[in-house]
Protein backbone atom coordinates (compact mmCIF):
# COMPACT_ATOMS: atom_id res chain seq x y z
CA UNK A 1 0.00 0.00 0.00
CA UNK A 2 1.44 3.42 -1.05
CA UNK A 3 2.21 6.08 1.48
CA UNK A 4 -0.49 8.41 0.10
CA UNK A 5 -3.28 5.86 0.37
CA UNK A 6 -2.18 4.92 3.89
CA UNK A 7 -2.28 8.59 4.88
CA UNK A 8 -5.72 9.05 3.36
CA UNK A 9 -7.06 6.06 5.35
CA UNK A 10 -5.55 7.45 8.51
CA UNK A 11 -7.18 10.82 7.86
CA UNK A 12 -10.57 9.15 7.31
CA UNK A 13 -10.26 7.15 10.52
CA UNK A 14 -9.25 10.27 12.32
CA UNK A 15 -12.30 12.07 11.05
CA UNK A 16 -14.57 9.25 12.20
CA UNK A 17 -13.05 9.15 15.63
CA UNK A 18 -12.88 12.86 16.01
CA UNK A 19 -16.45 13.17 14.92
CA UNK A 20 -17.49 10.47 17.34
CA UNK A 21 -15.80 11.94 20.37
CA UNK A 22 -15.41 15.61 19.58
CA UNK A 23 -18.23 16.08 17.01
CA UNK A 24 -15.60 16.81 14.33
CA UNK A 25 -15.69 20.53 15.04
CA UNK A 26 -13.13 20.48 17.74
CA UNK A 27 -10.38 18.95 15.58
CA UNK A 28 -10.97 20.27 12.03
CA UNK A 29 -12.88 23.42 12.76
CA UNK A 30 -16.49 24.16 11.92
CA UNK A 31 -15.82 25.69 8.47
CA UNK A 32 -13.73 22.71 7.23
CA UNK A 33 -16.29 20.21 8.42
CA UNK A 34 -19.11 22.11 6.83
CA UNK A 35 -17.18 22.31 3.49
CA UNK A 36 -16.54 18.60 3.56
CA UNK A 37 -20.12 17.71 4.38
CA UNK A 38 -21.68 19.91 1.65
CA UNK A 39 -19.09 19.03 -1.01
CA UNK A 40 -20.46 16.97 -3.83
CA UNK A 41 -17.11 16.23 -5.41
CA UNK A 42 -15.47 13.41 -3.46
CA UNK A 43 -12.09 13.79 -5.19
CA UNK A 44 -12.04 17.50 -4.46
CA UNK A 45 -12.98 16.85 -0.84
CA UNK A 46 -10.28 14.26 -0.47
CA UNK A 47 -7.78 16.56 -2.05
CA UNK A 48 -8.69 19.38 0.28
CA UNK A 49 -8.39 17.07 3.28
CA UNK A 50 -5.07 15.81 2.12
CA UNK A 51 -3.81 19.34 1.62
CA UNK A 52 -4.96 20.27 5.08
CA UNK A 53 -3.23 17.19 6.42
CA UNK A 54 0.09 18.10 4.79
CA UNK A 55 -0.03 21.59 6.21
CA UNK A 56 -0.83 20.28 9.73
CA UNK A 57 0.91 16.87 9.75
CA UNK A 58 2.53 17.28 13.19
CA UNK A 59 -0.72 18.35 14.77
CA UNK A 60 -2.55 15.47 13.16
CA UNK A 61 -0.01 12.93 14.37
CA UNK A 62 -0.35 14.12 17.94
CA UNK A 63 -4.14 14.17 17.78
CA UNK A 64 -4.10 10.74 16.18
CA UNK A 65 -2.01 9.27 18.97
CA UNK A 66 -4.29 10.85 21.51
CA UNK A 67 -7.38 9.47 19.86
CA UNK A 68 -5.88 6.01 19.62
CA UNK A 69 -5.15 6.06 23.34
CA UNK A 70 -8.62 7.35 24.15
CA UNK A 71 -10.29 4.68 22.04
CA UNK A 72 -8.02 1.99 23.45
CA UNK A 73 -8.99 3.03 26.97
CA UNK A 74 -12.62 3.15 25.92
CA UNK A 75 -12.33 -0.32 24.46
CA UNK A 76 -10.74 -1.68 27.60
CA UNK A 77 -13.40 -0.03 29.74
CA UNK A 78 -16.21 -1.43 27.62
CA UNK A 79 -14.60 -4.87 27.60
CA UNK A 80 -14.24 -4.83 31.38
CA UNK A 81 -17.80 -3.53 31.77
CA UNK A 82 -19.12 -6.27 29.54
CA UNK A 83 -17.11 -8.92 31.35
CA UNK A 84 -18.33 -7.69 34.76
CA UNK A 85 -21.85 -7.57 33.48
CA UNK A 86 -21.65 -11.14 32.24
CA UNK A 87 -20.00 -12.31 35.45
CA UNK A 88 -22.52 -10.51 37.62
CA UNK A 89 -25.30 -11.98 35.59
CA UNK A 90 -23.85 -15.46 36.12
CA UNK A 91 -23.22 -14.72 39.84
CA UNK A 92 -26.77 -13.58 40.27
CA UNK A 93 -28.07 -16.76 38.74
CA UNK A 94 -25.70 -18.86 40.84
CA UNK A 95 -26.55 -16.87 43.98
CA UNK A 96 -30.23 -17.30 43.30
CA UNK A 97 -29.68 -21.01 42.82
CA UNK A 98 -27.56 -21.22 45.98
CA UNK A 99 -30.17 -19.40 48.03
CA UNK A 100 -32.82 -21.73 46.70
CA UNK A 101 -30.64 -24.77 47.44
CA UNK A 102 -29.85 -23.41 50.92
CA UNK A 103 -33.52 -22.88 51.68
CA UNK A 104 -34.22 -26.43 50.59
CA UNK A 105 -31.27 -27.62 52.69
CA UNK A 106 -32.35 -25.63 55.77
CA UNK A 107 -35.82 -27.12 55.46
CA UNK A 108 -34.40 -30.61 55.06
CA UNK A 109 -32.22 -30.72 58.20
CA UNK A 110 -33.27 -31.40 61.78
CA UNK A 111 -31.40 -28.40 63.17
CA UNK A 112 -33.63 -25.47 64.01
CA UNK A 113 -32.68 -22.19 62.32
CA UNK A 114 -34.45 -18.85 62.76
CA UNK A 115 -33.69 -15.17 63.07
CA UNK A 116 -34.77 -12.31 65.31
CA UNK A 117 -35.20 -8.84 63.90
CA UNK A 118 -35.07 -7.45 67.39
CA UNK A 119 -35.26 -8.85 70.91
CA UNK A 120 -38.88 -9.97 70.55
CA UNK A 121 -39.69 -10.21 66.84
CA UNK A 122 -39.16 -13.30 64.73
CA UNK A 123 -37.59 -13.05 61.29
CA UNK A 124 -37.21 -16.09 59.05
CA UNK A 125 -37.62 -19.66 60.33
CA UNK A 126 -36.90 -23.03 58.81
CA UNK A 127 -39.17 -26.06 58.65
CA UNK A 128 -37.63 -27.89 61.66
CA UNK A 129 -38.22 -24.97 64.01
CA UNK A 130 -41.75 -24.37 62.72
CA UNK A 131 -42.70 -28.03 63.16
CA UNK A 132 -41.25 -28.07 66.68
CA UNK A 133 -43.54 -25.17 67.63
CA UNK A 134 -46.40 -26.85 65.70
CA UNK A 135 -47.03 -23.80 63.52
CA UNK A 136 -46.44 -22.95 59.88
CA UNK A 137 -43.51 -20.73 58.92
CA UNK A 138 -45.93 -18.02 57.83
CA UNK A 139 -47.56 -18.06 61.28
CA UNK A 140 -44.21 -17.44 62.98
CA UNK A 141 -42.32 -15.04 60.74
CA UNK A 142 -42.59 -11.36 61.72
CA UNK A 143 -44.51 -12.31 64.88
CA UNK A 144 -43.82 -11.21 68.45
CA UNK A 145 -42.40 -14.09 70.49
CA UNK A 146 -45.19 -13.69 73.08
CA UNK A 147 -47.58 -14.84 70.33
CA UNK A 148 -45.56 -18.00 69.85
CA UNK A 149 -44.45 -19.16 73.31
CA UNK A 150 -45.93 -19.11 76.83
CA UNK A 151 -44.85 -16.11 78.89
CA UNK A 152 -42.17 -17.90 80.92
CA UNK A 153 -40.46 -19.38 77.87
CA UNK A 154 -40.80 -16.14 75.89
CA UNK A 155 -39.19 -14.06 78.66
CA UNK A 156 -36.33 -16.54 78.96
CA UNK A 157 -35.64 -16.24 75.23
CA UNK A 158 -35.90 -12.43 75.29
CA UNK A 159 -33.36 -12.27 78.10
CA UNK A 160 -30.81 -14.17 76.01
CA UNK A 161 -31.64 -12.15 72.88
CA UNK A 162 -31.12 -8.91 74.78
CA UNK A 163 -27.65 -9.94 75.80
CA UNK A 164 -26.66 -10.65 72.19
CA UNK A 165 -27.99 -7.29 70.98
CA UNK A 166 -26.40 -5.46 73.91
CA UNK A 167 -22.99 -7.15 74.11
CA UNK A 168 -22.64 -8.15 70.42
CA UNK A 169 -21.41 -11.60 71.46
CA UNK A 170 -22.44 -15.12 70.56
CA UNK A 171 -24.39 -16.79 73.36
CA UNK A 172 -24.80 -20.56 73.91
CA UNK A 173 -27.50 -21.90 76.21
CA UNK A 174 -29.23 -25.19 76.98
CA UNK A 175 -32.93 -24.59 77.51
CA UNK A 176 -36.03 -26.71 78.02
CA UNK A 177 -38.98 -26.12 75.69
CA UNK A 178 -42.14 -28.14 75.15
CA UNK A 179 -42.48 -29.64 71.69
CA UNK A 180 -45.68 -30.04 69.68
CA UNK A 181 -46.57 -33.14 71.76
CA UNK A 182 -46.23 -31.25 75.03
CA UNK A 183 -43.06 -33.12 75.99
CA UNK A 184 -40.08 -31.34 77.53
CA UNK A 185 -37.10 -31.26 75.18
CA UNK A 186 -33.62 -29.90 75.83
CA UNK A 187 -32.40 -27.58 73.06
CA UNK A 188 -28.78 -26.45 72.67
CA UNK A 189 -29.25 -22.92 71.28
CA UNK A 190 -26.59 -20.68 69.75
CA UNK A 191 -27.51 -17.01 69.18
CA UNK A 192 -25.11 -15.22 66.81
CA UNK A 193 -25.20 -11.45 66.09
CA UNK A 194 -25.02 -10.15 62.50
CA UNK A 195 -23.45 -6.69 62.37
CA UNK A 196 -24.11 -3.94 59.84
CA UNK A 197 -21.49 -1.67 58.19
CA UNK A 198 -21.23 0.55 61.27
CA UNK A 199 -20.84 -2.35 63.71
CA UNK A 200 -24.37 -2.43 65.12
CA UNK A 201 -26.39 -5.64 65.47
CA UNK A 202 -28.69 -5.75 62.45
CA UNK A 203 -30.33 -9.03 63.44
CA UNK A 204 -29.38 -12.27 65.14
CA UNK A 205 -29.30 -15.81 63.82
CA UNK A 206 -30.37 -18.66 66.10
CA UNK A 207 -29.65 -22.32 65.61
CA UNK A 208 -30.70 -25.13 67.91
CA UNK A 209 -30.23 -28.88 68.15
CA UNK A 210 -32.34 -31.25 70.24
CA UNK A 211 -29.86 -32.76 72.72
CA UNK A 212 -32.41 -34.50 74.97
CA UNK A 213 -31.13 -37.99 74.11
CA UNK A 214 -27.53 -36.84 74.55
CA UNK A 215 -28.34 -35.34 77.93
CA UNK A 216 -30.13 -38.51 78.99
CA UNK A 217 -27.05 -40.53 78.02
CA UNK A 218 -24.83 -38.01 79.81
CA UNK A 219 -27.03 -38.21 82.90
CA UNK A 220 -26.99 -42.00 82.73
CA UNK A 221 -23.19 -42.01 82.61
CA UNK A 222 -23.06 -39.54 85.50
CA UNK A 223 -25.52 -41.70 87.43
CA UNK A 224 -23.38 -44.75 86.85
CA UNK A 225 -20.35 -42.79 88.01
CA UNK A 226 -21.64 -40.93 91.05
CA UNK A 227 -24.95 -42.54 92.04
CA UNK A 228 -25.86 -45.77 93.77
CA UNK A 229 -28.20 -47.64 91.43
CA UNK A 230 -30.30 -49.21 94.20
CA UNK A 231 -30.96 -46.30 96.55
CA UNK A 232 -30.46 -43.32 94.23
CA UNK A 233 -28.05 -41.74 96.72
CA UNK A 234 -24.55 -40.56 95.88
CA UNK A 235 -21.93 -43.31 96.06
CA UNK A 236 -18.46 -43.53 97.55
CA UNK A 237 -16.83 -42.24 94.37
CA UNK A 238 -18.85 -39.05 94.69
CA UNK A 239 -17.74 -38.79 98.33
CA UNK A 240 -14.13 -38.77 97.17
CA UNK A 241 -15.00 -36.15 94.54
CA UNK A 242 -17.04 -33.78 96.73
CA UNK A 243 -15.12 -34.00 100.02
CA UNK A 244 -12.21 -31.72 98.94
CA UNK A 245 -14.77 -29.15 97.73
CA UNK A 246 -16.57 -29.18 101.10
CA UNK A 247 -13.43 -29.36 103.23
CA UNK A 248 -12.89 -25.59 103.11
CA UNK A 249 -12.90 -22.86 105.69
CA UNK A 250 -16.11 -21.25 104.41
CA UNK A 251 -17.95 -24.54 105.17
CA UNK A 252 -16.83 -24.74 108.80
CA UNK A 253 -18.06 -26.07 111.09
CA UNK A 254 -18.37 -29.24 109.00
CA UNK A 255 -20.19 -32.13 110.64
CA UNK A 256 -20.21 -35.75 109.48
CA UNK A 257 -22.83 -38.32 110.37
CA UNK A 258 -21.91 -41.97 109.88
CA UNK A 259 -24.84 -44.39 109.71
CA UNK A 260 -25.08 -48.17 109.64
CA UNK A 261 -28.29 -50.01 108.80
CA UNK A 262 -28.99 -52.64 111.44
CA UNK A 263 -30.38 -56.02 110.42
CA UNK A 264 -29.51 -55.99 106.71
CA UNK A 265 -27.74 -59.36 106.89
CA UNK A 266 -30.71 -60.76 108.79
CA UNK A 267 -33.11 -59.47 106.16
CA UNK A 268 -31.04 -60.92 103.29
CA UNK A 269 -30.29 -64.29 104.91
CA UNK A 270 -33.73 -65.00 106.36
CA UNK A 271 -36.29 -63.04 104.36
CA UNK A 272 -34.49 -62.81 101.03
CA UNK A 273 -32.58 -60.12 99.13
CA UNK A 274 -35.80 -58.50 97.99
CA UNK A 275 -36.58 -57.72 101.63
CA UNK A 276 -33.01 -56.49 102.11
CA UNK A 277 -33.25 -54.18 99.10
CA UNK A 278 -36.56 -52.84 100.35
CA UNK A 279 -34.97 -52.10 103.73
CA UNK A 280 -32.02 -50.32 102.08
CA UNK A 281 -34.20 -48.15 99.86
CA UNK A 282 -36.48 -47.18 102.73
CA UNK A 283 -33.51 -46.29 104.95
CA UNK A 284 -32.00 -44.19 102.15
CA UNK A 285 -35.28 -42.31 101.80
CA UNK A 286 -35.38 -41.68 105.56
CA UNK A 287 -31.84 -40.26 105.54
CA UNK A 288 -32.58 -38.09 102.51
CA UNK A 289 -35.80 -36.75 104.05
CA UNK A 290 -34.08 -35.97 107.35
CA UNK A 291 -31.34 -33.67 106.09
CA UNK A 292 -31.39 -30.19 104.54
CA UNK A 293 -31.07 -29.18 100.92
CA UNK A 294 -27.40 -28.23 101.10
CA UNK A 295 -26.40 -31.46 102.88
CA UNK A 296 -25.10 -34.54 101.04
CA UNK A 297 -26.09 -38.15 101.81
CA UNK A 298 -23.88 -40.94 100.50
CA UNK A 299 -24.19 -44.70 100.46
CA UNK A 300 -20.71 -45.55 101.62
CA UNK A 301 -21.09 -49.23 100.80
CA UNK A 302 -23.18 -52.25 101.82
CA UNK A 303 -25.24 -51.18 104.82
CA UNK A 304 -23.15 -48.06 105.57
CA UNK A 305 -24.09 -44.44 104.85
CA UNK A 306 -22.71 -41.03 105.70
CA UNK A 307 -23.96 -37.45 105.56
CA UNK A 308 -21.80 -34.37 105.04
CA UNK A 309 -23.26 -31.29 106.73
CA UNK A 310 -21.51 -27.99 105.84
CA UNK A 311 -21.88 -25.03 108.25
CA UNK A 312 -23.29 -27.35 110.91
CA UNK A 313 -22.17 -27.56 114.53
CA UNK A 314 -22.35 -30.58 116.83
CA UNK A 315 -25.66 -29.58 118.43
CA UNK A 316 -27.39 -29.12 115.09
CA UNK A 317 -25.95 -32.43 113.84
CA UNK A 318 -27.42 -34.15 116.92
CA UNK A 319 -30.82 -32.65 116.09
CA UNK A 320 -30.59 -34.22 112.63
CA UNK A 321 -29.70 -37.58 114.21
CA UNK A 322 -32.80 -37.43 116.42
CA UNK A 323 -34.87 -36.57 113.35
CA UNK A 324 -33.54 -39.67 111.58
CA UNK A 325 -34.45 -41.87 114.54
CA UNK A 326 -37.91 -40.36 114.72
CA UNK A 327 -38.50 -40.88 111.01
CA UNK A 328 -37.48 -44.54 111.32
CA UNK A 329 -40.39 -45.13 113.72
CA UNK A 330 -42.86 -43.85 111.13
CA UNK A 331 -42.28 -46.82 108.82
CA UNK A 332 -44.11 -50.09 109.46
CA UNK A 333 -41.98 -52.13 107.09
CA UNK A 334 -41.94 -55.90 106.61
CA UNK A 335 -40.22 -57.91 108.04
CA UNK A 336 -39.16 -55.22 110.54
CA UNK A 337 -39.00 -51.47 110.76
CA UNK A 338 -35.75 -49.70 109.75
CA UNK A 339 -33.23 -49.20 112.50
CA UNK A 340 -30.07 -47.16 111.91
CA UNK A 341 -27.05 -46.84 114.18
CA UNK A 342 -25.72 -43.26 114.08
CA UNK A 343 -22.63 -41.38 115.16
CA UNK A 344 -21.45 -37.83 114.50
CA UNK A 345 -18.36 -35.65 114.85
CA UNK A 346 -17.57 -32.06 113.84
CA UNK A 347 -14.62 -30.27 112.26
CA UNK A 348 -14.20 -26.72 113.62
CA UNK A 349 -10.80 -25.64 112.27
CA UNK A 350 -8.72 -26.36 109.19
CA UNK A 351 -6.12 -27.86 111.51
CA UNK A 352 -8.48 -30.81 112.08
CA UNK A 353 -8.13 -33.58 109.51
CA UNK A 354 -11.46 -34.51 107.96
CA UNK A 355 -10.39 -38.19 107.96
CA UNK A 356 -10.04 -38.05 111.77
CA UNK A 357 -13.49 -36.47 112.06
CA UNK A 358 -14.98 -39.27 109.96
CA UNK A 359 -13.25 -41.95 112.07
CA UNK A 360 -14.49 -40.36 115.30
CA UNK A 361 -18.08 -40.34 113.99
CA UNK A 362 -17.70 -43.98 112.90
CA UNK A 363 -16.41 -45.02 116.35
CA UNK A 364 -19.41 -43.41 118.02
CA UNK A 365 -21.74 -45.15 115.60
CA UNK A 366 -20.25 -48.58 116.34
CA UNK A 367 -20.54 -47.97 120.07
CA UNK A 368 -24.24 -47.27 119.74
CA UNK A 369 -24.66 -50.28 117.44
CA UNK A 370 -23.02 -52.59 119.98
CA UNK A 371 -25.16 -51.28 122.85
CA UNK A 372 -28.40 -51.86 120.96
CA UNK A 373 -27.37 -55.27 119.67
CA UNK A 374 -26.75 -56.58 123.19
CA UNK A 375 -29.92 -55.08 124.60
CA UNK A 376 -33.01 -57.22 125.30
CA UNK A 377 -35.02 -54.28 124.00
CA UNK A 378 -33.26 -54.36 120.64
CA UNK A 379 -35.55 -52.38 118.29
CA UNK A 380 -35.32 -54.96 115.48
CA UNK A 381 -36.09 -57.88 117.80
CA UNK A 382 -38.97 -55.93 119.31
CA UNK A 383 -40.29 -55.21 115.83
CA UNK A 384 -40.04 -58.90 114.88
CA UNK A 385 -41.81 -60.02 118.06
CA UNK A 386 -44.60 -57.50 117.58
CA UNK A 387 -45.16 -58.63 114.01
CA UNK A 388 -44.90 -62.27 115.06
CA UNK A 389 -47.61 -61.90 117.68
CA UNK A 390 -49.92 -59.41 116.00
CA UNK A 391 -49.94 -60.47 112.36
CA UNK A 392 -51.20 -64.03 112.66
CA UNK A 393 -47.83 -65.80 112.64
CA UNK A 394 -48.35 -67.25 116.11
CA UNK A 395 -51.03 -67.29 118.76
CA UNK A 396 -49.81 -65.55 121.88
CA UNK A 397 -51.94 -67.91 124.01
CA UNK A 398 -49.93 -70.85 122.67
CA UNK A 399 -46.67 -69.18 123.69
CA UNK A 400 -48.03 -68.39 127.16
CA UNK A 401 -49.06 -72.00 127.71
CA UNK A 402 -45.75 -73.38 126.39
CA UNK A 403 -43.78 -71.00 128.67
CA UNK A 404 -45.80 -72.13 131.73
CA UNK A 405 -45.38 -75.82 130.90
CA UNK A 406 -41.64 -75.28 130.29
CA UNK A 407 -41.11 -73.68 133.70
CA UNK A 408 -43.12 -76.39 135.38
CA UNK A 409 -41.42 -79.24 133.54
CA UNK A 410 -37.97 -77.76 134.03
CA UNK A 411 -38.54 -77.63 137.77
CA UNK A 412 -39.83 -81.21 137.78
CA UNK A 413 -36.69 -82.33 135.98
CA UNK A 414 -34.51 -80.45 138.45
CA UNK A 415 -32.84 -78.27 135.80
CA UNK A 416 -30.47 -75.52 136.86
CA UNK A 417 -31.66 -71.92 136.81
CA UNK A 418 -29.50 -71.28 133.76
CA UNK A 419 -31.10 -74.16 131.83
CA UNK A 420 -34.59 -73.14 132.93
CA UNK A 421 -33.86 -69.60 131.66
CA UNK A 422 -32.75 -71.00 128.31
CA UNK A 423 -35.81 -73.25 128.17
CA UNK A 424 -38.03 -70.22 128.86
CA UNK A 425 -36.39 -68.30 125.96
CA UNK A 426 -36.74 -71.36 123.74
CA UNK A 427 -40.44 -71.58 124.59
CA UNK A 428 -40.81 -67.88 123.68
CA UNK A 429 -38.91 -67.90 120.38
CA UNK A 430 -38.92 -71.49 119.08
CA UNK A 431 -41.35 -70.61 116.27
CA UNK A 432 -39.98 -67.15 115.42
CA UNK A 433 -39.01 -68.52 112.01
CA UNK A 434 -42.70 -68.74 111.11
CA UNK A 435 -42.31 -65.06 110.13
CA UNK A 436 -40.97 -66.36 106.82
CA UNK A 437 -44.00 -68.58 106.16
CA UNK A 438 -46.94 -67.38 104.13
CA UNK A 439 -49.83 -66.29 106.36
CA UNK A 440 -52.10 -68.16 103.94
CA UNK A 441 -50.51 -71.44 105.03
CA UNK A 442 -50.50 -70.59 108.73
CA UNK A 443 -54.18 -69.69 108.68
CA UNK A 444 -55.27 -72.39 106.25
CA UNK A 445 -58.22 -74.51 107.33
CA UNK A 446 -57.97 -78.24 106.88
CA UNK A 447 -55.03 -80.48 106.06
CA UNK A 448 -51.88 -78.97 104.60
CA UNK A 449 -50.65 -80.38 101.30
CA UNK A 450 -47.07 -81.46 100.58
CA UNK A 451 -46.02 -78.06 99.29
CA UNK A 452 -47.51 -76.32 102.33
CA UNK A 453 -45.66 -78.66 104.68
CA UNK A 454 -42.36 -78.13 102.87
CA UNK A 455 -42.68 -74.37 103.26
CA UNK A 456 -43.74 -74.70 106.88
CA UNK A 457 -40.72 -76.88 107.65
CA UNK A 458 -38.38 -74.05 106.51
CA UNK A 459 -39.31 -72.03 109.58
CA UNK A 460 -36.85 -74.09 111.63
CA UNK A 461 -33.74 -72.87 109.83
CA UNK A 462 -35.20 -69.37 109.55
CA UNK A 463 -35.66 -69.28 113.34
CA UNK A 464 -32.09 -70.44 113.80
CA UNK A 465 -30.76 -67.64 111.54
CA UNK A 466 -32.87 -65.02 113.29
CA UNK A 467 -31.65 -66.08 116.74
CA UNK A 468 -27.99 -65.99 115.62
CA UNK A 469 -28.32 -62.27 114.85
CA UNK A 470 -29.17 -61.30 118.46
CA UNK A 471 -26.81 -61.77 121.36
CA UNK A 472 -29.70 -62.41 123.73
CA UNK A 473 -30.97 -65.29 121.53
CA UNK A 474 -27.71 -66.69 120.23
CA UNK A 475 -27.44 -69.28 123.07
CA UNK A 476 -30.72 -70.89 121.99
CA UNK A 477 -30.16 -70.71 118.20
CA UNK A 478 -29.17 -74.39 117.90
CA UNK A 479 -31.94 -75.42 120.31
CA UNK A 480 -34.40 -73.80 117.88
CA UNK A 481 -32.75 -75.58 114.94
CA UNK A 482 -33.15 -79.04 116.55
CA UNK A 483 -36.53 -78.84 118.25
CA UNK A 484 -38.17 -80.86 115.43
CA UNK A 485 -35.61 -83.65 115.45
CA UNK A 486 -36.98 -87.11 116.35
CA UNK A 487 -35.56 -89.60 118.82
CA UNK A 488 -35.22 -92.24 116.10
CA UNK A 489 -33.50 -89.88 113.65
CA UNK A 490 -36.53 -89.37 111.39
CA UNK A 491 -36.90 -85.65 112.19
CA UNK A 492 -35.57 -82.55 110.44
CA UNK A 493 -33.59 -80.57 109.46
CA UNK A 494 -30.42 -82.60 110.25
CA UNK A 495 -31.74 -86.05 111.23
CA UNK A 496 -30.12 -86.21 114.69
CA UNK A 497 -31.14 -89.10 116.90
CA UNK A 498 -31.25 -90.00 120.59
CA UNK A 499 -29.09 -87.90 122.86
CA UNK A 500 -27.42 -86.26 119.91
CA UNK A 501 -30.40 -83.96 120.16
CA UNK A 502 -29.84 -81.31 122.88
CA UNK A 503 -31.85 -81.95 126.06
CA UNK A 504 -33.83 -78.69 125.92
CA UNK A 505 -34.79 -79.35 122.30
CA UNK A 506 -36.10 -82.80 123.33
CA UNK A 507 -38.00 -81.23 126.23
CA UNK A 508 -39.63 -78.56 124.06
CA UNK A 509 -40.48 -81.16 121.38
CA UNK A 510 -42.82 -82.85 123.84
CA UNK A 511 -44.29 -79.68 125.39
CA UNK A 512 -44.99 -78.06 121.99
CA UNK A 513 -46.55 -81.19 120.53
CA UNK A 514 -48.80 -81.70 123.57
CA UNK A 515 -50.13 -78.12 123.57
CA UNK A 516 -50.89 -78.22 119.84
CA UNK A 517 -52.72 -81.53 120.27
CA UNK A 518 -54.99 -80.35 123.08
CA UNK A 519 -55.55 -76.79 121.78
CA UNK A 520 -55.38 -77.32 118.01
CA UNK A 521 -54.19 -75.24 115.10
CA UNK A 522 -56.16 -73.70 112.23
CA UNK A 523 -55.14 -76.71 110.16
CA UNK A 524 -55.45 -79.30 112.99
CA UNK A 525 -58.42 -80.26 115.14
CA UNK A 526 -57.92 -80.21 118.95
CA UNK A 527 -58.16 -83.50 120.86
CA UNK A 528 -58.66 -84.41 124.50
CA UNK A 529 -55.93 -84.64 127.13
CA UNK A 530 -56.35 -88.40 127.31
CA UNK A 531 -55.98 -88.81 123.55
CA UNK A 532 -52.90 -86.62 123.62
CA UNK A 533 -51.31 -88.74 126.33
CA UNK A 534 -51.96 -91.87 124.24
CA UNK A 535 -50.25 -90.27 121.23
CA UNK A 536 -47.27 -89.22 123.37
CA UNK A 537 -46.91 -92.77 124.68
CA UNK A 538 -47.18 -94.16 121.14
CA UNK A 539 -44.47 -91.76 119.95
CA UNK A 540 -42.08 -92.49 122.82
CA UNK A 541 -38.88 -93.98 121.41
CA UNK A 542 -39.80 -92.80 117.91
CA UNK A 543 -40.53 -89.08 117.97
CA UNK A 544 -39.88 -88.37 121.62
CA UNK A 545 -37.31 -89.21 124.28
CA UNK A 546 -39.10 -92.09 126.13
CA UNK A 547 -37.84 -91.13 129.58
CA UNK A 548 -38.90 -87.52 129.12
CA UNK A 549 -42.35 -88.65 127.93
CA UNK A 550 -42.82 -90.59 131.18
CA UNK A 551 -41.77 -87.60 133.27
CA UNK A 552 -44.05 -85.25 131.33
CA UNK A 553 -47.08 -87.54 131.62
CA UNK A 554 -46.48 -87.83 135.36
CA UNK A 555 -46.45 -84.03 135.54
CA UNK A 556 -49.68 -83.43 133.62
CA UNK A 557 -51.42 -86.22 135.56
CA UNK A 558 -50.46 -84.39 138.77
CA UNK A 559 -48.36 -87.23 140.11
CA UNK A 560 -45.71 -86.57 142.71
CA UNK A 561 -42.88 -84.40 141.37
CA UNK A 562 -39.51 -86.04 140.98
CA UNK A 563 -36.41 -83.88 141.14
CA UNK A 564 -33.30 -85.58 139.88
CA UNK A 565 -29.84 -84.37 138.93
CA UNK A 566 -29.72 -86.79 136.00
CA UNK A 567 -31.35 -84.13 133.79
CA UNK A 568 -28.66 -81.54 134.53
CA UNK A 569 -26.53 -80.79 131.45
CA UNK A 570 -23.52 -78.60 130.90
CA UNK A 571 -24.61 -75.18 129.81
CA UNK A 572 -22.57 -74.15 126.83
Amino acid sequence: MSRNIREIIIILLFMMLSYSFFSGEVVLGADIVEKLLVSKNLSVAIGDIYGFFLENELLFNRIMNLMVMINLLLFLFLAKFYKDYKENSVDKKELSKKLKDQNLLLDDINIHVWTFKDEETYGLVNKAHAEFINKSKEEIEDQNIYNIYPKEEAERSIKCNSRVFREKVEVYTEEIYKDKNGEDRILAITRTPRLDEIGQVDYLICSAADITAHKMTEEKIRSMTYYDSLTGLYNRRYYEYILPKLDREDNLPLSIIVADLNGLKLANDVFGHEAGDRLLKTSARILKDSIRGEDVVIRWGGDEFCALLPNTGAEEAQIIIERIKSNCLRYDLSPFSPNIALGTATKYTMLDRVEDVFNKAEDRMYKQKSEEKNNINNPILSSLIERFLNNGYEEEEHLVRVRELSLKFGNKLGLSDNLIHKLFLLAEFHDIGRLTVSSGILQKRGELNKGDLEELDKHIEAGYNIAKNFKILNPISELILYHHENWDGSGYPIGLRGKEIPLLSRVLRIIDAYDIMVNGRPYRQAISKEEAIKILKAGAGAKYDPELVDEFIDMIEDKQEVRSNKWEEIDE
